[in-house]
């Protein structure tokens, strides 16, 4: 297999993470890794990018608002 086949059959790590976190689901599952990875280490640097990521797919910060105002 050529290297072209191979790419024309893989997906970047940007696009399949992006592909993904359009599933609510899939959102939640990243955020509670994020989460669970940010209170073992200490560290808060991956779950903020982890929740740009998110907000950034789920159409912005405006739009996670709306959905929770009362």
């Amino acid at each position: 297999m050529t290297k072209k086949q191979v790419l024309k059959h893989t997906v970047s790590y940007e696009e399949g993470l992006i592909k993904a976190l359009k599933d609510p689901e899939e959102a939640r599952a990243y955020l509670e890794v994020a989460l669970d990875e940010c209170e073992a280490s200490g560290e808060i640097d991956g779950l903020l990018l982890v929740l740009r990521d998110v907000t950034q797919v789920q159409g912005g910060v405006s739009i996670l608002t709306e959905h929770h105002r009362p």
